[in-house]
């Protein structure tokens, strides 16, 4: 099995994450039962370097993965206990979704309900005379605005 190791210097919770210092293994096999979100591997590698690669992307699984441990088993031959990246295993569909923001951290929609933010509503009712009262040869016209209760 193909695994591609990675130096991830995103944050973990990015789309389209900046990873680095690609390298190929085409010797790597799945330990024990394959649980696809977060199955063990073992790779062989002659690399001493394994400690600074924190993802990799398995295309037998067609998924990204965080690295959370490397075990050393034996001379060139590791463990790796990986943990699935959603949001990067599935971007393409993640960006076509379309939705109604409901809560931002620093900016808030007054027309959206939201019963973490507090709006008061005052009434506020204006009476004003017509300077010269009604005449029968005009027109008016009268807004109003709300409801009757």
């Amino acid at each position: 099995m193909i695994i591609k190791l990675y130096k991830n210097i995103s944050d973990d919770n990015v789309i389209n994450k900046t990873l680095q210092s690609e390298i190929t293994l085409a010797d790597a096999s799945v330990r024990g039962e394959v649980d696809v979100l977060s199955p063990k591997i073992r790779i062989v590698s002659e690399s001493n370097n394994l400690a600074l690669y924190n993802y990799c992307y398995l295309p037998r699984y067609q998924r990204y993965y965080f690295i959370t441990d490397i075990i050393e088993v034996r001379t060139n031959v590791y463990d790796l206990e990986i943990k699935v990246d959603v949001l990067e295993t599935y971007k393409a569909q993640i960006l076509q979704l379309e939705g109604v923001i409901g809560r931002q951290e620093n900016e808030y929609n007054l027309y959206l309900n939201d019963d973490k933010w507090s709006v008061y509503a005052d009434r506020q009712v204006l009476t004003r005379d017509f300077p010269s009262g009604f005449s029968e040869t005009g027109y008016y016209y009268l807004t109003m605005l709300g409801g009757h209760k």
